[in-house]
């Protein structure tokens, strides 16, 4: 007695499953590059405003702080990767320079927002009433830049005043 698994398959039903599968990656692929494909300059906006939201999170004080810095970590880098990939006419090496620089900064800016909070949290109680609400100033208004910045990335237009912290 011969159980259905025992018995050969016949050599149509390999092609055909073969073609099958070969005529689905193909159309897939097709539709990824050309209805919807992932341009890395919104790869490279997504990344911006992830780390625009790290930053913020690190801010609030979000639960699971080592890991929103991981994830700054690893978006940064990527960030970075992408903004060399990125090909588009009009796209100048000047632009391609100030995009790095402005990565740089934000790199910069994780340790240096880890401080801020770290100082609010061990204040010396004479000296928390002249310095808290200063820290508060300096708080609100990076808010403000963040905010500013993730608009920008967000709307594709940044021809725009943004906030300084010189008020804080």
């Amino acid at each position: 007695t011969r159980r259905s698994s025992d018995l050969p398959v016949a050599s149509q039903n390999i092609i055909d499953s073969f073609l099958g599968l070969i005529a689905g990656m193909f159309i897939g692929a097709l539709v990824s590059r050309i209805i919807w494909p992932v341009l890395p300059q919104r790869l490279l906006r997504d990344n911006l405003l992830g780390l625009f939201a790290g930053i913020r999170a690190l801010l609030r004080e979000d639960p699971h702080q080592e890991k929103i810095r991981a994830q700054l970590a690893i978006r940064s880098v990527e960030a970075q990767q992408l903004i060399q990939r990125i090909q588009m006419h009009g796209y100048s090496e000047k632009e391609k320079a100030g995009l790095s620089a402005l990565l740089r900064q934000l790199q910069a800016t994780v340790p240096r927002v880890g401080h801020l909070v770290s100082y609010r949290k061990s204040l010396p109680p004479a000296a928390e009433p002249l310095l808290k609400p200063r820290l508060e100033r300096l708080e609100t208004e990076f808010h403000q830049i963040l905010d500013t910045f993730s608009e920008c990335f967000r709307q594709g237009h940044c021809q725009r005043e943004f906030p300084t912290l010189h008020g804080a």
